[in-house]
This record gives structure tokens, C-alpha cells and sequence, in this order.
């Protein structure tokens, strides 16, 4: 071999200083790497592939032109670009802030390494972006370091005396409220009162509350993985149906819930045939991380969210009867309309509301609200669409499907509830952490009052007595008549 040859050969091995700052970047590609399974943007798949790309371009750089290819910091900047749902939402969580964050961030990694060429100054400022905003959103979203900052406790002294901690178990994201099974509301017992089931979107959990005192009555640990973050009960009461989320297409299912034994009696497939139940990889439609439910009659409509599809299946027999492909990026919610027969989703990657015509399971048409749409509510003929990101609520004509107003809320509008008693709207605001109530007739905002932070959603109980609030520090009630007075 030609002294030549063996020199290329030789430079082309990597140094101890490579394999040195391989070891050193390992951990942050791992946690990246980990995180990048989100699906918001692309399936698991691409994230791999677009490594293994990356890992490609960068030997053969090396080999080409017998220089370093920094293919570990490559890495790096690859999957923060991918992880970019997950940056913008760290960021969300600072508001404001973030015009004046992310340019200094950018600008510190970018002059850090001022003697570099352009390419690595560019891609480290990306680098400092992104490392920031996703540490915002596991610091925000998750509350990590509670226990140090105190941050539950230094919020429970900011509540209002109108606002009482029912349970202090963090990361409630969603209730359903369950009537009173044929005794008296005053059973002494406590038998057939009024109960509220609250979801753990963080944990295999549901928890049972008696909705007069707010006592915790039942816990139900889930068999398998997926945490649930919605909950629906039946028109009569008798079961509850809870959709454990992030199972990413792997044996997606609903569970059904019996209210009087307050245990998991069975589930309901929705990407498997229910005659398979031994054969998880049997699946016969794409529905992957099932999100929302709705019961139309002897009819189950099961909203997939990373799919973005509606699956229909039969609630007598649990067959699935179809699915449909719905345009857009990340369904969020949906609400049925029984008058006009038809599904309205939304969408929290799209400026589109989907409407879907139920008896012909087809897309009827898509209503542009504006970008990212969460919680949806019906009204006296009225769709209500919070759109956090804009502070707003977006009252649409349901018959017509044309806006009526934009209804000016809290920052992060999430979930909304009607106070038909009342005539109010609720509408909780994540990330101010406050509830507006709104005159449905004038959209005017009455009142607003903090809960606390992560506000995920509220329920009303039957009676309207109390509102309930699914904070990040634990179940919250307020009581209305206390809140806002005899006026309404």
C-alpha cells in the first residue's frame, strides 16, 4: 500500500478527541432522540432515518475531504430542528417573553462561537433555541422541581377563599360528571349521589369524587399502558368510556367503566377487530393515540389524534364499522351536533375546523377559524371554539357555519363549559391559569378569577353549584354563587 494511501486511511479513523466529544454528546442525543417520538410532525420512523442520514453525510464528508464532520453535533441541531413542536411549545408557556428570549438565545450560541464558520455558528444558535424552549416545557408542563421551588404550595396561597383544593394529586386533565343512579341527592350513604370521575393525563389513573362534599371515594388503576386524558359517561349514567392515550397505534382501545361496581368491565376496540383481542398487531385501520369519544345512540366515534381519522363502531357488539381520514395536522376535540347530524373537530397544528356529516360518515366541509383550535362547545344553536394561542373564543352560527364574533379570553384558552342556568360560558385559560365567565347573549366577560396554573379543564356539576378545575397542582372547585354574586 502506497504511503499516500495509508495516510487517508489514517486520518480518515477517528481521533481521541472525536471519541471524546461523541461520549460527551451521547446523553443530550439520547434525550433528544427520546423525545423526538412525539409523532406531531412524523412518525418514529423518520426521526431514525434522518439520523442515520445525517451519520451517512458526515462519514462521507470525513472520507472525501479528510477533515472533521462534527457528525455528533450534526446530530444534535438535526433533532432539535426535528423536535420543533415540542421548542414552540416550551415557548408558549413564556408568552410575551419569547420575542425577546429566543433572539438573545440565538445570539449567545451563535457569538459563542464566533471563530467557527458560518454553518456551526447558524446551527448553534438554533441549538440554544431549542435546548431552552424544550426545558421550558418539561419545567412548565410537567411541574419538575416542585418539590424545591414550592411552586404548588406558593400558588395555593393565591387563591381566592373562593377557590378550595379538593385533591391535591397533580396533573388532573379532564372530568366527567355522573347523575345520581335513582336515590336521593342526600343519600345518607352517599350511594347515588352525584360523583365526579377526574382523568390523570400523567398517570394510569382515575379517581372518583363525591360531587356534594368533593370526597374522594374510588381510585381505578388502569392494567395497561396509556394514560387517560378524557373521560365520557353515558346519556343514562351507567358507564364511563376512558380512551387510555399513547399507545401510538399499538392496540388502541377504549375502556368501559361500570359507575356502580367503579370497575373496567370491558374494552372497546378501535384499531383491532374485537374478535382478535389475543392478536394486538391484527390492526385493521390507522388510528393511532385515540384522544376523544362520542355516543350517537347505539354509535361510538372515537377521535384519533396523531391520525388525525374518526373511527365508528358499533357500542352493541364493539365492531368497527369504519374509519375516516380527516384533513389537517393533530385533531384535539370534537363536539356532535344532533340537529344538523354532523361532527365539528378540532385542530391544534391547523387554522381548520372539520365537519363531518355522521350519517354518511364523510367530510362535509372545513371552516377556517384561524391557527390552533382546542376546546369546543354547543349552545342554543352556537359553537364555541377556544383558540388559545389568540387569547379568543370563536362563537360560529351552527346552522350556517359562519362567525358570529371572536370573544377576547385569557392567554392558553383550553376547555370551555356552559352554564345554561346562568346563561354564562366558563372558559379555563391554561397558561394564565385563570376561568372567564361570558353573557353567552352579549360575549361580554363578567368575571375572571385565577385557579391556578395548567388549568386542563373544568366541569360543571348538574345542580351548578360548583365548577370544577383540573389544575397542574390538583383538583379545584369554586363555588359560583360565591364567586359571582347574586347577579347571576
Amino acid at each position: 500500500m502506497r504511503s499516500r494511501d495509508r495516510y487517508r486511511i489514517f486520518h480518515m479513523c477517528p481521533t481521541l478527541s472525536d471519541l471524546k466529544r461523541t461520549v460527551a454528546a451521547l446523553p443530550l442525543i439520547l434525550f433528544l432522540f427520546a423525545i423526538a417520538q412525539n409523532e406531531y410532525l412524523f412518525v418514529p420512523i423518520v426521526c431514525a432515518v434522518g439520523i442515520a442520514c445525517v451519520a451517512v453525510l458526515g462519514i462521507s464528508f470525513r472520507i472525501i475531504r479528510r477533515t472533521g464532520a462534527h457528525t455528533p453535533f450534526w446530530i444534535i441541531v438535526f433533532l432539535c430542528v426535528y423536535n420543533a413542536p415540542m421548542v414552540l411549545g416550551g415557548y408558549t408557556y413564556l408568552g410575551a417573553w419569547l420575542f425577546l428570549l429566543a433572539p438573545i438565545l440565538f445570539a449567545v450560541g451563535f457569538w459563542s462561537i464566533r471563530k467557527s464558520h458560518m454553518a456551526l455558528r447558524i446551527a448553534t444558535g438554533v441549538v440554544a433555541v431549542s435546548i431552552f424552549g424544550i426545558f421550558s416545557l418539561h419545567f412548565h408542563r410537567n411541574l419538575d422541581f416542585d418539590h424545591t421551588l414550592r411552586r404548588c404550595e406558593r400558588e395555593q396561597k393565591k387563591l381566592s377563599p373562593v377557590v378550595e383544593l379538593v385533591d391535591a394529586q397533580k396533573h388532573p386533565y379532564d372530568f366527567t360528571i355522573v347523575d345520581g343512579v335513582g336515590k336521593s341527592p342526600e343519600a345518607s350513604d352517599g350511594a347515588g349521589r352525584e360523583k365526579l370521575v377526574a382523568a390523570y393525563g400523567l398517570d394510569d389513573r382515575l379517581r372518583v369524587f363525591d360531587g356534594l362534599t368533593g370526597a374522594l371515594e374510588k381510585e381505578i388503576r388502569f392494567p395497561r399502558e396509556g394514560a387517560v386524558q378524557r373521560l365520557i359517561a353515558t346519556p343514562d349514567d351507567s358507564f364511563v368510556y376512558a380512551p387510555p392515550w399513547g399507545r401510538r397505534g399499538r392496540r388502541e382501545e377504549i375502556y368501559r367503566i361500570d359507575v356502580k361496581k367503579w370497575e373496567i368491565i370491558d374494552t372497546v376496540p378501535v384499531n383491532y377487530l374485537a374478535t382478535s383481542k389475543n392478536d394486538p398487531d391484527n390492526e385493521v385501520n390507522g388510528c393511532r393515540n385515540v384522544f376523544e369519544v362520542i355516543l350517537d345512540g347505539n354509535i361510538i366515534y372515537a377521535l384519533c389524534e396523531v391520525s388525525h381519522s374518526l373511527v365508528k363502531i358499533s357500542a352493541l357488539n364493539h365492531q368497527i364499522i369504519g374509519e375516516l381520514k380527516l384533513p389537517g395536522r393533530d385533531a384535539y376535540d370534537m363536539v356532535f351536533d344532533p340537529v344538523q347530524r354532523r361532527i365539528i373537530s378540532t385542530d391544534f397544528w391547523s387554522p381548520n375546523l372539520v365537519v363531518i356529516d355522521v350519517d354518511r360518515f364523510s367530510i362535509d366541509r372545513t371552516l377556517r377559524v384561524g391557527w390552533s383550535s382546542f376546546g369546543i362547545a354547543l349552545h342554543e344553536r352556537k359553537l364555541f371554539v377556544a383558540r388559545p394561542l389568540a387569547r379568543e373564543v370563536v362563537e360560529i352560527d351552527a346552522d350556517t357555519l359562519e362567525i358570529v364574533r371572536r370573544i377576547e379570553v385569557g392567554y392558553g384558552v383550553r376547555d370551555l363549559e356552559i352554564d345554561k342556568r346562568r346563561g354564562l360560558l366558563f372558559a379555563g385559560n391554561y397558561y394564565d391559569g385563570t376561568v372567564d365567565a361570558v353573557d353567552v347573549q352579549n360575549g361580554e366577560r363578567v368575571a375572571r378569577l385565577f385557579v391556578g396554573s395548567l388549568l386542563r379543564g373544568i366541569s360543571l356539576c348538574v345542580d351548578g353549584r360548583f365548577l370544577y378545575c383540573a389544575t397542574g397542582c390538583g383538583v379545584k372547585r369554586v363555588e359560583i354563587d360565591n364567586w359571582l354574586g347574586v347577579k347571576y
